[in-house]
């Protein structure tokens, strides 16, 4: 499944540049976290390579980040990182001292042209969530294809079961009432799209 997300390209360029670039080699570590668990980035800055994390402000979640994307690029900047981190499901992370991503940017500068792409997308994807440019079964559709595309689940027809993020965690990414999450989640149903049980969400593949 083709990632749903705008902001999918410029951060798997962003990838390359850190550790996929022979030229120019980044110390990093591979870890492995549990679903459910926080992810700590005050230190570090993340590239996720398998699995989802969702980003929340609060009570409020922010981002849902999947394969290629980034955790802690507030970092960079040396802001004050006032959201958190967790794993949705289980998550493979290239993990990088943030103090190697500093040197790198400032000796190899192209990277922050990508980085500012990266943060414009983000943001750009953001306004588009909350705006009424798409209507609530469109984004409710993207917000699973995007979850499905870390699920660690696929039966054998090919369909994504999404566990752990539920009609209230969708209510409020989008913005929504759980109300209106749970008659878009009834209409999809009607049309084929997906199948709902109290512990997960099968969205079919068509």
């Amino acid at each position: 499944m083709q990632e749903s997300t705008r902001n999918s390209y410029e951060e798997y360029q962003f990838k390359q540049y850190f550790i996929d670039d022979p030229t120019y080699n980044i110390p990093y570590e591979i870890e492995h976290v549990d679903a459910t668990s926080w992810i700590e980035d005050t230190n570090y800055i993340y590239i996720i390579l398998s699995g989802i994390a969702v980003e929340k402000q609060g009570e409020k979640i922010i981002h849902i980040l999947g394969a290629n994307e980034f955790i802690g690029i507030g970092n960079i900047f040396r802001k004050s990182n006032n959201s958190s981190i967790m794993a949705l499901t289980s998550v493979t992370l290239v993990k990088m001292a943030t103090e190697d991503i500093l040197r790198k940017l400032k000796e190899r500068t192209y990277g922050m042209e990508i980085l500012i792409n990266v943060l414009n997308n983000r943001i750009l994807e953001l306004g588009e969530r909350y705006s009424n440019s798409q209507n609530n079964e469109e984004n409710v559709l993207l917000a699973l294809r995007k979850l499905a595309s870390g699920a660690t689940e696929k039966n054998e027809d090919g369909n994504y079961h999404i566990r752990g993020f539920s009609e209230k965690m969708m209510a409020n990414y989008l913005n929504l009432s759980i109300r209106q999450v749970h008659s878009v989640y009834n209409n999809l149903a009607r049309n084929g799209y997906i199948s709902c049980s109290s512990e997960e969400i099968i969205l079919y593949s068509i």
